[in-house]
Formats: structure tokens, C-alpha cells, sequence
């Protein structure tokens, strides 16, 4: 599903978006999954999201519900590894970023 592909291309070269975590799972010979990639990604996911370093990024997911809890642990995962934030903490800033608009879920 690359419904949007030109346009997120589009935003990547002008800079309106600064990565996009893409994952193919059925054009690959070994399954990789956007929670995969997440795991791969957690210091960029941390300096994006986390505090430290008073970033404002914004995370989309887009695409089926299930990997929503991997997602979410990838995340978790990356601010307490990389903000040195206990779990819980991580967890409730999740919520609080939802309520910012800054941990947007798209699924279905």
C-alpha cells in the first residue's frame, strides 16, 4: 500500500517531512514490519519525540490495527533507552503526546 507514495515523496524532498519509517512487508523475501524498523530507528524516534532535546515531532501511523501495541512498545522502548525515562513515565507521555496531536494513529 503505497496509496500516497508520490506526495510523501514529495513532502520528504521539500522538507515538510524529515523521515518516512516505510515498510513493505508483502514485497520482501523476509518479513520486516514497521514495528521492526521502529526498533532500528529508536534514537532517531527518542531525538524526534522525547524531551531532551525540546524536539516537536509528530508520529503518524497509517495501516492495519495490529501492530499498534508493537508500536507503541518501540517507542516506549526508544524513550526509556535513549531519555533515560522510567516506563511508566514513557507510557503516560505516549497519552500526552496523543493529546497534543503529536501521536497520530491512523488504522483500521
Amino acid at each position: 500500500e503505497y496509496l500516497y507514495g508520490e506526495e510523501i515523496e514529495a513532502f520528504l524532498q521539500d522538507g515538510v517531512i524529515t523521515h518516512a519509517g516505510l515498510a513493505f512487508s508483502r514485497d520482501e523475501k523476509r518479513k520486516v514490519y514497521i514495528q521492526h524498523k521502529m526498533l532500528q530507528d529508536g534514537r532517531m524516534l527518542s531525538d524526534m519525540l522525547g524531551q531532551q532535546k525540546g524536539q516537536k515531532g509528530v508520529f503518524y501511523l497509517c495501516g492495519p490495527t495490529w501492530p499498534v501495541p508493537d508500536v507503541f512498545e518501540a517507542i516506549v522502548g526508544a524513550l526509556v533507552e535513549y531519555e533515560g525515562i522510567d516506563r511508566a513515565f514513557a507510557e503516560q507521555y505516549i497519552e500526552d503526546l496523543k493529546e497534543e496531536e503529536r501521536y497520530v494513529l491512523e488504522v483500521y
